[in-house]
């Protein structure tokens, strides 16, 4: 999952690096905590 998603995640690292974190993509952002 993480693999085939693995450019759209890379895309939106940097939307919750700015904007801080997505209440949307809440999960997402722990998950970018822990693989970067």
């Amino acid at each position: 999952m993480i693999e085939s998603n693995a450019i759209e995640i890379s895309e939106k690292r940097v939307v919750v690096i700015e904007l801080g974190v997505y209440k949307k993509d809440e999960e997402w952002y722990v998950i970018l905590s822990a693989v970067y």
